[in-house]
């Protein structure tokens, strides 16, 4: 109830923007790899295949691992460019600006490597 006195009932969305930024194009990676991890690689769903819950585990882990290793490389790199930016002029600060900048740019970069080939 603090938060709607202070900022009204659109300050219980503030903050939803950097949320969307990094669930957006983890959801977008991660379901369709699900998706396909179940039904090519254990086969749900041929002749009537339940999965175990092993396999469901199995297909969730292999789906998750490669976009969190993704999500922690990208942020490393955006966090070493910001801090020397910050220790070279500490008056500096962007706030979720870097996270956009940095984040369009490197989707920029891979959409340009996957296209080169």
């Amino acid at each position: 109830m603090h938060i709607i006195r202070q900022l009204g009932i659109l300050g219980l969305y503030r903050g939803a923007s950097a949320c969307l930024l990094r669930d957006i194009p983890f959801s977008a990676i991660y379901f369709p790899t699900y998706w396909h991890l179940k039904k090519d690689l254990f086969k749900e769903g041929y002749n009537g295949k339940q999965l175990s819950f092993m396999e469901t585990l199995g297909s969730a882990a292999i789906a998750y691992v490669p976009v969190v290793f993704t999500r922690l490389r990208l942020l490393t790199l955006i966090w070493q460019r910001y801090a020397s930016s910050v220790h070279d002029n500490p008056s500096r600060y962007l706030g979720i600006m870097i996270v956009v900048i940095e984040s369009i740019y490197w989707l920029h970069r891979c959409c340009e490597d996957a296209i080169a080939g």
